[in-house]
């Protein structure tokens, strides 16, 4: 049985209150399963799943249509869920020491289960990108993902970040095809996920400065663990780099955007400079780093596609 419905953890109490959570136990276990799942992805919701949607509903030019974006970032999720999946597989060990809450550490799955579903996956993301048009994009993440997890390419920090870069734009790529419902993606969109890849392979390793005692004890050989000094420098130096160029190519915006990515930039470039932080200071470093790249993100988007952005104000 892949889920065990009999674990004491029932969250969908906290939803529904207790008395209808035993009222309803088929509805307590839909509760219970899409939880379980959706902590596989809860870490990369803020890496992946939002910055990806952002990016692309700003890339496009179809008008908006609020199903299309649904199934837009059902594609995204399921996609996410199958790499999560994969690479949790392989690394219990390093979620027990820095994500004990996850599926498999936690008790809530075994190996087993995770690798029933994890292939059981394959399929689904190959139906929903053959009815998307996306299926280039879905063999191009699913390929990588096999790369990633089950070649070990992530042990090696140069290869790893170059397959974050591949995966980053898959994801990009059939996110944007799937909002523009066959409308196709214009010169300039295809410049900005070039762009896109180029911001995210100098910086990504920001993610791995939070897991650096996991890495280690996986004997992953990451850029920080192997230039722990030269790696910060490096991200602040491209985040400020990145930054102004956001900034000169939104010269046409209000001033007030502009300056708030200039702040920022500079916030998320300080919070990884001191070399004597701590994994809480990194983690939180992490998540303005997030927040910073969905800001470029959004801005390179912006310049790409001026048609939905005319209604910008120029002034404060």
């Amino acid at each position: 049985m892949l889920f065990a419905s009999s674990h004491p953890l029932c969250w969908t109490a906290t939803l529904l209150g207790d008395l209808s959570c035993y009222q309803f136990p088929p509805l307590r276990s839909l509760f219970y399963h899409a939880r379980i799942l959706f902590l596989f992805t809860k870490s990369d919701m803020k890496t992946i799943l939002l910055p990806v949607t952002v990016f692309s509903l700003a890339l496009v030019s179809a008008p908006f249509h609020l199903p299309t974006l649904l199934m837009t970032v059902l594609w995204i999720w399921v996609h996410l869920l199958h790499f999560c999946i994969a690479n949790q597989y392989y690394s219990t060990n390093e979620d027990a020491l820095n994500k004990p809450w996850r599926p498999l550490p936690s008790g809530l799955l075994t190996t087993a289960d995770a690798f029933t579903i994890r292939w059981s996956l394959v399929p689904i993301c190959l139906f929903m990108s053959i009815l998307h048009r996306t299926l280039v994009p879905s063999l191009v993440l699913l390929a990588a993902t096999w790369l990633y997890n089950d070649c070990f390419w992530n042990k090696h920090g140069v290869v790893k970040n170059f397959l974050n870069v591949v995966g980053y734009l898959a994801f990009e790529c059939g996110a944007a095809v799937c909002l523009s419902r066959n409308m196709g993606l214009t010169p300039s969109s295809t410049n900005a996920l070039i762009t896109s890849g180029l911001i995210i392979l100098t910086t990504v390793h920001a993610g791995d400065f939070p897991d650096i005692g996991g890495d280690l004890k996986e004997g992953r050989n990451t850029l920080p663990i192997l230039f722990p000094t030269l790696t910060r420098h490096i991200l602040c130096a491209t985040i400020t780099l990145w930054t102004g160029y956001a900034c000169i190519m939104t010269t046409t915006w209000s001033l007030a955007p502009v300056l708030g990515l200039a702040v920022l930039g500079t916030a998320v470039a300080e919070a990884f400079r001191n070399k004597d932080s701590d994994r809480r200071q990194d983690r939180f470093a992490f998540i303005l780093y997030n927040v910073w790249l969905s800001a470029i993100h959004v801005a390179l988007a912006a310049t790409a596609n001026t048609a939905r952005w005319q209604s910008l104000p120029t002034s404060i």
